[in-house]
């Protein structure tokens, strides 16, 4: 009997170990795939505009831009005013209106994104870089901050299925 009560004690041992492993395994990828509300230092983002002249939201390549700077600068989650930006994030112009993951966005545009303060921003300032050509060229004031307590919500739609040609 002791020997059977000792197996079942490590028994019971080795399957909370694995639970927790598990556990802290799903959390990881919640949080990679952007399930998860995240909190943490990085930058905000605004665009601000200078004039009347047209709206950067017929331009969203720069804001697509903006994105891509960032994923490159080891980013861990980014957002557009409040919509989580994730795998399969998409903008859309329609009606005269941007619209990512189908919800409607307006202008000021701000983007969140968590990471190194310092990587983040200067992978934006470079010289001749994105914020420079926003600001030259389309007449926008781009004001970038720095915050030690960014937090972005989770994505809370339906991700699409995928479908891998089967």
């Amino acid at each position: 009997r002791t020997l059977f009560n000792k197996f079942s004690c490590r028994k019971t041992h080795l399957l909370k170990y694995i639970t927790d492993i598990l556990k802290s395994e799903i959390k990881y990828y919640e949080e990679l795939a952007g399930y998860t509300n995240v909190k943490g230092t990085g930058i905000i983002v605004k665009l601000i505009k200078n004039s009347s002249e047209d709206s950067i939201i017929y331009n969203y390549d720069l804001i697509l831009s903006i994105v891509n700077k960032l994923n490159s600068a080891q980013a861990s989650a980014i957002s557009i005013n409040g919509e989580r930006i994730v795998f399969d994030t998409y903008l859309d112009l329609k009606d005269d209106s941007l619209y990512i993951n189908n919800t409607k966005i307006k202008e000021p545009i701000t983007i969140k994104a968590i990471g190194n303060k310092e990587t983040l921003e200067s992978a934006l300032r470079i010289k001749y870089g994105i914020a420079w050509e926003i600001e030259k060229y389309y007449n926008y004031k781009v004001d970038i901050k720095s915050d030690d307590n960014i937090s972005i919500s989770g994505y809370d739609k339906k991700i699409k299925d995928i479908d891998f040609g089967n």
